[in-house]
């Protein structure tokens, strides 16, 4: 179970850098409106890289989630 939150991590640090992506290229371009989301980014790349140090666990655990931590990843993924 620890492994799938760290899925669920995953999930959530996954979709954060997408909601910036989109606020940044809401515009079709980079500027410098832009630099309010630089903090948010790094906080998002600050925590990939920390989870990446784990990812043999999270590797394993995804070739071993069942239905119910499926369903929990599935909740993350759509509810927030």
């Amino acid at each position: 179970m620890e492994n799938v939150d760290k899925l669920k991590k995953l999930i959530n640090i996954l979709d954060d850098m997408v909601e910036i992506g989109e606020v940044v290229f809401a515009d079709g371009k980079i500027g410098l409106t832009d630099i309010t989301e630089i903090p948010k980014l790094g906080n998002a790349v600050n925590d990939l890289v920390k989870l990446w140090e784990h990812k043999d666990e999270v590797i394993k655990e995804i070739k071993d989630v069942d239905i119910q931590e499926l369903k929990e990843l599935l909740d993350a993924a759509f509810d927030g």
